[in-house]
């Protein structure tokens, strides 16, 4: 367990018995702290650490260090292919644990956005959130989508640290006003292609009413030159 400033605790004794047990001091972190495959990893003073929770020795990354140190992380994931993920602002990183790889995606929402809650589903894609949206990154073809609050999702903002995945693979994200959940399979991308449609057209400030009027008004301007097969 975290304290405020005081480091990391192994709690340790019987604890059937609260008299019992006993906290020992392992590691002075404080910050950035989640937990997967028996390691509790660590991102402080723009670093990432990993600490054994069996041998409580600390790992460094000096080659990942270097790559992020003028980072900050909201967010991590260790997948089950052996991969750790990153969020920081508007960039995903992955780095594979094994080799040592590096790898860092540009996640475009629209603004200036710390990607927070990440999670994995059952085909290995990576979900997470901003402020105010949802993200998906394939990590089969590297691409990512967004969903924002205003297509569909009934919460004002998410909130970091606040997600879960159930068993059967419901991915929940928690917000101000509650939380929202779904199936990865059920999220799919619309193929809609809306058709263009031309309500006005203005050239040098006045309407062109008639294609006679725009080929005179482009003759004169001498600026463009445009294709119209339709009107």
């Amino acid at each position: 367990m975290t304290t405020w400033g005081g480091g990391i605790y192994k709690a340790q004794g019987d604890f059937s018995n609260v008299n019992d047990i006993t906290f020992r001091f392992i590691a002075d972190f404080n910050t950035g702290v989640f937990s997967a495959n028996k390691k509790i990893w660590i991102f402080e003073n723009q670093k990432m650490f990993a600490l054994n929770i069996i041998t409580n020795e600390v790992e460094t990354f000096e080659t990942l260090n270097e790559r992020i140190r003028d980072k900050g992380f909201s967010s991590m994931h260790v997948s089950r292919r052996g991969e750790l993920w990153m969020g920081s602002n508007n960039l995903l990183f992955k780095y594979q644990i094994s080799s040592g790889e590096i790898h860092e995606f540009s996640i475009n929402t629209g603004k200036s956005s710390m990607l927070d809650n990440l999670v994995e589903d059952h085909s290995g894609n990576i979900w997470g959130t901003t402020l105010t949206s949802i993200f998906k990154f394939n990590v089969s073809k590297n691409v990512f989508e967004t969903y924002p609050k205003n297509e569909g999702i009934a919460l004002d903002n998410f909130i970091p640290y606040s997600k879960a995945v159930a068993e059967d693979g419901q991915i929940f994200f928690g917000g101000n006003d509650g939380y929202v959940s779904f199936y990865a399979d059920d999220i799919s991308k619309s193929d809609f292609q809306p058709k263009l449609l031309i309500t006005n057209l203005y050239v040098g400030g006045e309407d062109i009413y008639s294609l006679n009027e725009l080929e005179v008004k482009i003759k004169h301007l001498n600026r463009f030159l445009f294709l119209i097969k339709s009107f």
